[in-house]
Order: C-alpha cells, then structure tokens, then sequence
C-alpha cells in the first residue's frame, strides 16, 4: 500500500469517528433543534454538560419547551436544577400551566416544591381550582 491510501484511510476513520462521537455522545441532533427552535444555545454549552456529567436531553428538551412558551429560564438554572436532582421538565410544564392560568410562580418556587418532593405541575393545578 502507498502513502496516500494509507493517509485516506485514516481520514475516513478520523471523520467517521468525529460524526459518531458529535452525533451520539454530544447529541448534534439537540443543538440542531433548538437552534431550528430559535433558541442560541453554543455548542460549547453542550461539551459542558456533558463534563458536568448531566444529560442535554433532560436540560435542552424542557428548555426549548419554556422558549416556545414565552419563559425566560436561563439554561443554567435548568442544568443547576437537574444537577441537584430535580426534574426540569416538570418546573417547566408546571411554569407553563402557571402561566397559562395567569398564577404567579417564579422559577425558584418552582423547582422547590419539585425538589422537596411534591409535584409542582399538581400543586399549580390545586392552587389554580381553588382560586
């Protein structure tokens, strides 16, 4: 073998491993979403949830939800929520029924009565009935 196949070879060895580690450990695919969403997420912000060993799914996916909703949630307090343990999607989907309802709720609020254990999308639901 010459060289230069030696040297193609191993081109496309290097690409095929760059797309498989962007397209399954970074998930390209979420970034590409939430920029067709609108929202400008760097991708750099993406490699750092991953060294924060948090997954960008649990964080992108409520993330592009409160965009599309009108909320203003930083994705750093939704990755913040998701490394104490709590679930963003829930504060997010209770902050959209909140809203909806015309309930004040922050953020803060939110995530903890979803860290304390109770059900944040129930408790807005419960507080929105009996107003």
């Amino acid at each position: 073998m010459d060289s230069g196949t030696i040297l193609l070879a191993a081109l496309i060895v290097i690409a095929l491993g760059a797309w498989l580690y962007l397209r399954l450990y970074l998930r390209l695919d979420l970034w590409l979403a939430a920029r067709a969403a609108g929202m400008a997420i760097p991708f750099s912000a993406m490699v750092a949830m991953r060294f924060r060993h948090v997954n960008p799914e649990t964080v992108i996916q409520p993330g592009i939800v409160a965009y599309k909703a009108g909320l203003q949630i930083a994705l750093v307090a939704l990755e913040a929520h998701a490394l104490a343990g709590g679930s963003p999607s829930r504060v997010v989907n209770a902050l959209v029924m909140a809203r909806a309802r015309d309930f004040p709720l922050s953020f803060e609020d939110c995530a903890a009565l979803d860290l304390s254990g109770e059900g944040p999308y129930a408790w807005v639901k419960q507080q929105t009935t009996t107003v």
